[in-house]
C-alpha cells in the first residue's frame, strides 16, 4: 500500500510542476515583452524629440522618406536590452492644422520644418520570445510618438 502512494505523489508532483513551470516561464516572457515594448516606446519618443529639434540636416537631398538614415543611428545608441539592428524607425511630418500638406522651407526645400509642424516617429520591432526556440513564434510590436516643432 505504501509503494502505491509514493508513486501517486510522484505523478501528482510531475503534473503540478509542469503547470507551475509553464506559469513561471509565461510570467517571465510577459515581463520581457513589457520591457521590449517600454524600450520601443522610449525609442519612438527619443526619435520624435530628435526629429523635432534637429529636423533640418542642411542637405537638400534629404527628404522625409530617407530621413531615417540620420535618425536611426542616434536612436539605436539609446536602446538597451534589444537588438538595435532589428529596430526600424520611420518619421512623418504633418501640418498641425490637419491638412496633411506641409509647405517647404527655403533652407531645406525637401524637409517640412517650421513651427507648428508635428513630427511622428514610429518604431517597429519583432519580439522573439524564448518559446520561439522550439516554435517559430514572433510578435511584431510598434510604438509611435508625436511632437510639435516649436521654433
Amino acid at each position: 500500500m505504501k509503494r502505491v502512494r509514493r508513486g501517486q505523489a510522484t505523478v501528482e508532483f510531475a503534473l503540478g510542476a509542469m503547470v507551475f513551470f509553464m506559469l513561471v516561464f509565461g510570467v517571465i516572457e510577459a515581463g520581457r515583452a513589457v520591457f521590449v515594448y517600454g524600450q520601443l516606446r522610449n525609442a519612438a519618443r527619443e526619435g520624435a524629440r530628435y526629429a523635432a529639434a534637429h529636423g533640418c540636416v542642411g542637405n537638400p537631398s534629404v527628404t522625409p522618406s530617407n530621413y531615417s538614415k540620420y535618425l536611426t543611428p542616434y536612436v539605436r545608441d539609446l536602446v538597451q536590452g534589444i537588438d538595435p539592428n532589428a529596430l526600424t524607425l520611420t518619421a512623418t511630418w504633418s501640418d498641425s492644422l490637419g491638412s496633411g500638406t506641409v509647405p517647404n522651407q527655403a533652407i531645406c526645400p525637401n524637409m517640412p520644418n517650421r513651427p507648428g509642424v508635428e513630427v511622428t516617429v514610429t518604431a517597429t520591432y519583432t519580439f522573439q520570445p524564448a518559446v520561439g526556440i522550439v516554435f517559430d513564434v514572433s510578435i511584431p510590436m510598434s510604438a509611435s510618438s508625436t511632437m510639435r516643432i516649436h521654433y
